[in-house]
């Protein structure tokens, strides 16, 4: 990250993406099954969120340096989920104050790349604005992106993947004898190489570099963002090369 994206940013995008995601579910029908999240309703994409936010919320607020299980934080929620939409706000504008009220250097806990409190600003950000495009997913309507956002989306998508595969065992699976997957949309060019140790990546300048074994072409930096992770959901992605390694990539760096 740079002195743009500073946890304050973050945080002033999370607040705006809360509001969109209830504003997304406002009357919908909650049972209805969410196809980006295999197995999850639409009413477990909010009920999800809002448990992220919770969890989150008292380790930044008590500047912990260990991991906080179920034990440890109150993750109840409503009884019916009429109420989950209305409790995620809530809960998410706790997070957004604890996260304000700290220093965003100060060291904490988490699973990811970095040990700080503006890790989970931008985290938090990021896991909000992908379940808003689940909920758009399920209603049939298109997500749209910042194209800075998606950028920076991306390249937090591709940093963090690795340390998710202890929630989502197949990531260890992404490796190869050097095969390259090239992401293009109008402002950006990403190399993705699968090596016997897991997987490489770098953001190219210009249209400089090596053939690729499969290339994916999006319109708009937001469709590349929907496509990295596992939310295909648009028509102006197109594939050339050896889809069989671009339909694995996204098979097995799923995760919500």
């Amino acid at each position: 990250m740079n002195d743009f994206w500073t946890a304050a940013r973050y945080c002033d995008l999370l607040e705006k993406e809360i509001s969109a995601l209830a504003r997304v579910v406002t009357g919908a029908d909650l049972g209805q099954p969410a196809p980006s999240c295999p197995g999850w309703s639409l009413a477990d994409v909010i009920r999800q969120t809002g448990e992220m936010f919770r969890w989150i919320e008292p380790m930044i607020r008590n500047q912990a340096q260990r991991k906080y299980g179920f034990g440890d934080v109150d993750l109840t929620g409503p009884a019916t989920p009429d109420g989950y939409a209305d409790w995620m706000i809530a809960s998410g504008h706790a997070l957004l104050a604890a996260v304000r009220a700290a220093d965003p250097n100060h060291p904490l806990w988490s699973w990811g790349y970095e040990q700080t409190i503006r890790f989970w600003a931008r985290r938090a950000y990021y896991n909000t604005a992908i379940h808003r495009a689940d909920a758009e997913l399920t209603l049939g309507r298109k997500p749209s992106f910042d194209d800075a956002v998606a950028l920076d989306g991306i390249k937090e998508f591709l940093q963090i993947l690795p340390y998710a595969a202890d929630y989502s065992p197949r990531i260890a699976m992404l490796r190869g004898d050097g095969e390259t997957l090239r992401l293009i949309s109008p402002d950006s060019r990403w190399l993705i190489t699968l090596t016997r140790h897991g997987y490489t990546w770098r953001r190219e300048d210009g249209d400089a570099g090596i053939p690729a074994d499969a290339t994916i072409v999006a319109e708009r930096a937001g469709d590349l963002l929907l496509f990295v992770w596992g939310r295909l959901g648009d028509p102006g992605l197109s594939m050339t090369g050896d889809r069989r390694l671009a339909r694995t990539w996204t098979e097995l760096s799923a995760f919500s």
